[in-house]
């Protein structure tokens, strides 16, 4: 199902809408006047974001920006991703929905604000986004939305407010996805047919993520988990894998990239042994960090495709991932890693690692080679967007 947070939101988002009749004429108004001397833009939408559905956005909108396209940003949350926001990733104003009916009035305010600024040619919205999509509805203009992944590649589309949302899917212009996976899960649950969808994949920052200075093991396996700290991410296995294979004896050293509510947890449960936690690190050190690992290991219990496994495809890193979501996807296209169905598989390919130098070495020339094939950097990606959006 859908997040509850979603739905509660989209329910009120929608009764506010219902219950303030002015709403569409002051806004019709403030779109109506800036039309006449506005040359548009876009607005992006990011709601309660992730690491992958941020960086995406950010680049995007950073790549816009610089071909001259006017950008305006709206990113909403609760405390933990706003600070992404609002900090990291330059969005203009982050509101946090825990402040109530505030919360609402920031939004209302913010979004005014925007409209007296310019008529947005088009609203692009990342992630669940039931702002997003009565406010295109209101506004009167083209609809793109991003389905990163998240609830949608595990939703099943069965209550009615979850079926609303399906249908209001179903209305906007273009669904972009990550991964052909999700173009798939979202033509069986949502009714959507594959030329209402776009193929956005990727990406990855290349100045940062190559092979050029990664360091050999000598000695144990140099493991790494790169991602949030939540149960979608799926750390709780990463590390129940590491132990397991530290019972069948594999010499081993794992590091944790990330951060997030389990990892007070996690961490007491592997006080003692070769797991360190390094918290939330900038792109650099992420980059860094692959280049002197020798094995990716990816647990997530969903995943829309997995940018972590681009980065360590990029940086010539083997993959050991669940077979999930758009991570099957990559690492069958790129023959870079093994897939695995369960803990105790990912254990016993990180023992398989260990011991064959040559299979590590097969697997990870694998990935750049693929990556030149399927351009997944953030230039690609720009272009992409700029084509969908009729942008020169």
């Amino acid at each position: 199902m859908l997040s509850q947070a979603c739905l509660a939101e989209y329910e009120a988002f929608r009764k506010q809408v219902r219950t303030n009749p002015n709403l569409t004429d002051d806004w019709g108004g403030a779109r109506r006047k800036a039309s006449a001397s506005s040359t548009g833009g876009i607005l992006t939408i990011l709601e309660r974001p992730g690491v992958g559905a941020s960086n995406v956005a950010y680049h995007v909108i950073r790549g816009l920006s610089e071909s001259g396209i006017a950008q305006h940003t709206l990113g909403y949350g609760d405390p933990g991703s706003i600070g992404d926001l609002a900090c990291h990733w330059g969005f203009e104003e982050a509101i946090n929905l825990k402040d109530g009916r505030a919360s609402w009035e920031a939004l209302v305010e913010r979004t005014r604000s925007v409209l007296n600024q310019c008529r947005p040619q088009a609203i692009v919205a990342h992630r669940e986004f039931p702002w997003a999509w009565i406010l295109s509805e209101i506004v009167g203009v083209r609809r793109i939305v991003m389905c990163h992944g998240g609830p949608f590649t595990y939703r099943v589309m069965d209550t009615p407010l979850e079926q609303e949302l399906a249908q209001r899917l179903q209305r906007v212009d273009r669904v972009a996805v990550p991964s052909r996976f999700m173009r798939e899960h979202l033509r069986r649950r949502c009714g959507l047919k594959d030329a209402h969808t776009q193929l956005m994949r990727g990406a990855y920052d290349p100045e940062l993520f190559h092979p050029g200075g990664r360091t050999k093991s000598e000695g144990s396996l140099r493991v790494i988990f790169v991602g949030r700290l939540e149960p979608d991410k799926g750390p709780d296995r990463f590390v129940k894998a590491v132990k397991l294979a530290l019972e069948q004896n594999c010499s081993l050293q794992a590091t944790v990239l990330g951060d997030g509510r389990m990892r007070s947890e996690l961490e007491q449960s592997c006080h003692g042994t070769p797991i360190h936690f390094e918290g939330s690190v900038s792109s650099r050190v992420v980059a860094e960090t692959l280049r002197s690992s020798d094995v990716i290991l990816v647990p997530s219990r969903t995943e829309g495709l997995g940018l972590q496994t681009v980065e360590a495809l990029a940086c010539r890193v083997p993959v050991v991932a669940a077979r999930v979501g758009g991570l099957q996807e990559l690492v069958s296209e790129s023959g870079a890693g093994l897939l695995v169905e369960s803990t105790e598989e990912m254990a016993n390919c990180l023992v398989r690692l260990s011991e064959e130098e040559e299979l590590r070495e097969a697997l990870a020339h694998k990935g750049p080679d693929f990556l030149a094939k399927e351009p997944m950097d953030w230039d690609s990606l720009v272009r992409k967007w700029k084509a969908e959006l009729s942008i020169s």
